[in-house]
């Protein structure tokens, strides 16, 4: 062809451009020849095996047309040149081969041409041939799927083998008729017994084969336009999801997908798996789905902490569990956050009443009320709930019943199961007319006891709610002697009140009023706002490019308008800094103060540029010696972290000063571990009235089976260990003294592959937490990241990182 030295996708175009030039069936043979001899030197080049495969359906496509184009326009036939056709035959079918069988393949001739050998095809006897007549256009059918069906008007020949075929293959040569060969030298000596000709093979034959070939490039096309969808749309990976127990909701990304254990098709890419079931702590890992890798991950649930409530009007009374000494009621309530499993004696004593129940506890389970509910001038609402399951018994006759203002069957002595119950702020009517009360209350997702105790006064209870402990509470503007605890406080009252909260730190809600009734409780939910933490440094009709410090450390430049913003300045006396090469700097003392801007302008914030000194005098210049090599420049000092190098940091959203960040589960950071961070952290949402929320923290986090697990509150610090398969164990336990009700924590975290020391900033001074260190363990090892459970939300202030 001439295009040998072509590499071989090139010569494959140039060959798919000829396709349309080639005017006769012949002109398609060589192109046909060429592409599967490129084809057999690219053997494991998948693109020239796909342009291949392209092209030969291209040759088809145009040896149908031009089969087509000849049918149309039969061209006369001299009578000398037509040989008598061959007797009338069946015409021939894909699964119904020919009478003669088809001849075996030739193999390369061991002799000159001169003498062709004669086929060893076994044909039935030649009848005589009937007087000369034109051969029919179309004498049998023609297969329109190749152009290979036929090539002449004649009837088919097949050679014997030359020496330019010698090397094809002998599929190939029993598909395409080559060129008539040159008579022999000499006629036969007998001409009685007539040496049989090559065109007694019939026609179907040659049929047969052209099929054969439409269908294996018709396959090798369609394997071939299989690999390229393959190729261009990623597959979806298997990924296997189980959770011990099994039945938990699957979220990914956030997004519900299936109830485990269950399979679902992931494409490429990083996710985060969270499941959740009712009585237990939500669980979650991290997963890469990588082509062709199939992945499994299995979530071990942890049952929640179960946990009891005492909520009455009482002034003063006492709780005795399981016979144990009693305790005081602390604002008529008594809480209780984590309760052992087995069996429970619970005895409530005030003044003029008392109450007395048994329950239930086991893990991952509704609690049970095991006994009866007995009351002393009370009146008494037992409620066990988990999620959206609770069962209610009530003291006294038989009563209506109403939840969320929805009728529920009448109460009874074996208590009653609800309909409308739900996790979250619920309400219980119970009774009519002038009898009824009712109580209002939030009931969390995790399994808990609630017991309501009320006396018969001539009063009902104001149940105001914060979500914050120790906010001032202001009823008709007069401050209430105690404050919240556990994001609440009830208060007895009756009547038409105005309310208000207000706390140090953050922004006051505006006022509610509230009707309060006998006998009922009215709940008012006020969301406090944290205030800003942060001053603000404005800048204008500056020096454009100078830099700006505060108490030496950058804050960046002054823009080419001359203005400048920052808005995480702390409050408090600072040194602002201004400079540029060439221009004389300014020191600026300056106090800020919380929420308020400070600005600099006019002559304090242009710069002035430094005069142009005179010329140095000549000097006369002396031969010195060369200059000794510089030293090589030490190493840059590792990139100091912040909070842009988290895996995600378009999950922190800066806030009034204050990085706040609500996903659930784990949040990694993606530099390693080796180093220190310090950062100040706050639950900003989280707990709820059972029990306080916790700050958690991961460390030589290596999958969701083994990490250390750190977590605080401003009483108590834990230290755990989880490892072989997800199993916890608590590695230490320490009591934290003066931080009264404080929310925020100062932390240092020192990582080494030796140890790590967790410190807390306490009256100024670091106090150090736990300092871990084991023999052959590397602690720098797995990644570093907070671990935000539930609906809660933490904040970041003053997160930096310095690698070692």
């Amino acid at each position: 062809m001439g295009l040998d030295n072509l590499k071989p996708l090139d010569e494959l175009r140039r060959l798919d451009q000829q396709i349309e030039s080639v005017s006769e069936l012949a002109g398609l043979k060589p192109i046909f020849f060429r592409l599967e001899e490129i084809a057999k030197a690219n053997v494991n080049d998948f693109d020239v095996q796909l342009a291949v495969g392209d092209i030969k359906q291209h040759l088809v496509n145009r040896g149908t047309k031009l089969k087509e184009m000849k049918d149309a326009k039969p061209a006369a036939v001299p009578r000398s040149s037509v040989m008598a056709p061959p007797p009338p035959a069946a015409p021939p079918t894909v699964t119904a081969p020919p009478v003669v069988p088809p001849p075996p393949p030739v193999s390369p001739p061991s002799a000159p041409p001169q003498a062709p050998p004669m086929p060893t095809v076994s044909a039935p006897p030649v009848p005589p041939p009937p007087p000369p007549m034109p051969m029919p256009t179309q004498s049998t059918p023609v297969p329109t799927q190749g152009p290979w069906a036929t090539t002449e008007s004649a009837p088919p020949t097949i050679p014997p083998p030359s020496a330019s075929s010698a090397g094809m293959p002998s599929t190939i040569q029993s598909r395409v008729a080559p060129p008539p060969p040159k008579p022999p030298a000499k006629p036969p000596q007998k001409p009685a017994a007539k040496p049989k000709q090559p065109s007694s093979v019939p026609k179907p034959v040659l049929i047969g084969a052209a099929i054969g070939l439409v269908v294996v490039i018709g396959l090798v096309a369609f394997i071939v336009h299989k690999r390229r969808l393959k190729n261009a749309v990623p597959s979806a990976i298997a990924v296997q999801i189980a959770t011990t127990p099994p039945g938990a909701a699957i979220r990914v990304n956030g997004e519900a997908q299936c109830t485990s254990n269950c399979n679902i098709d992931l494409a490429p890419g990083n996710y985060q798996i969270t499941a959740f079931l009712d009585g237990y702590e939500p669980a979650a890992s991290g997963i890469a789905v990588v082509a062709g890798q199939p992945v499994s991950v299995n979530l071990s649930l942890e049952p929640q902490a179960q946990s009891l409530r005492i909520i009455t009007d009482l002034d003063k009374g006492q709780v005795a569990i399981d016979g144990d000494p009693p305790a005081d009621l602390q604002q008529g309530q008594f809480v209780l956050d984590r309760v052992l499993p087995g069996t429970h004696t619970v005895k409530v004593t005030g003044k003029g009443g008392e109450a007395d129940f048994t329950f239930q506890i086991a893990d991952a389970k509704q609690p049970t009320i095991a006994g009866p509910l007995t009351a002393k001038n009370l009146d008494a609402v037992l409620v066990a709930s988990m999620g959206n399951q609770a069962h209610v018994l009530i003291s006294g006759s038989p009563s209506k019943l109403a939840v969320n203002g929805q009728p529920e069957a009448d109460t009874n002595p074996a208590g009653v199961d609800l309909k409308n119950f739900q996790a979250g702020v619920d309400e219980l009517v119970i009774g009519d007319g002038k009898d009824q009360h009712s109580v209002k209350e939030n009931f969390g997702p995790a399994p808990m006891i609630t017991a309501f105790l009320k006396s018969d006064l001539n009063e009902g209870t104001l149940v105001v709610s914060t979500g914050e402990d120790d906010v001032r509470v202001f009823l008709n503007n007069r401050e209430y002697p105690s404050r919240t605890q556990r994001g609440q406080l009830r208060i007895p009252a009756i009547g038409q009140v105005a309310v208000r909260v207000m706390k140090d730190g953050f922004d006051s809600p505006p006022a509610q009023t509230a009707l309060v009734k006998k006998g009922s409780e009215t709940r008012l939910e006020f969301k406090l706002t944290p205030a800003p933490q942060f001053s603000i440094l404005r800048i204008s009709a500056g020096t454009p490019g100078a830099e700006v410090l505060i108490d030496q450390r950058s804050l960046g430049t002054i823009g080419q308008d001359g203005s400048f913003s920052n808005g995480t300045i702390p409050p408090g006396d600072h040194i602002i800094d201004i400079r540029k090469d060439g221009f004389g700097p300014h020191r600026l003392p300056r106090n800020f103060r919380v929420g308020e801007a400070v600005t600099i302008v006019g002559g304090d914030s242009v710069l002035t540029a430094n005069p142009t000194p005179p010329p140095p005098p000549p000097v006369t210049k002396k031969v010195e010696p060369p200059p000794p090599p510089p030293k090589p420049a030490p190493p840059p000092p590792p990139k100091v972290g912040t909070m842009a190098d988290w895996v995600e940091p378009s999950a922190w959203k800066l806030v009034n000063g204050v990085w706040l960040n609500q996903a659930k589960g784990f949040i990694p950071y993606k530099m390693p571990p080796k180093g220190v961070f310090t950062f100040t952290v706050e639950l900003v949402k989280g707990g709820s009235i059972f029990h306080g929320g916790r700050v958690r923290w991961y460390l030589n986090y290596i999958d969701s089976k083994n990490y250390a697990q750190f977590e605080m509150d401003n009483k108590n610090f834990w230290a755990k260990v989880i490892s072989k398969g997800g199993k916890a164990q608590e590695r230490t336990h320490t009591q934290i003294k003066d931080l009264g009700n404080q929310k925020s924590f100062t932390i240092e975290i020192d990582v080494t592959p030796e140890h790590i020391v967790h410190k807390l900033m306490v009256g100024g001074e670091w106090m150090t937490l736990d300092s871990w260190a084991e023999t052959g363990h590397n602690f720098s090892e797995g990644t570093f990241g907070f671990f935000i459970q539930g609906n809660d939300e933490i904040g970041l202030t003053d997160f930096k990182f310095q690698p070692k």
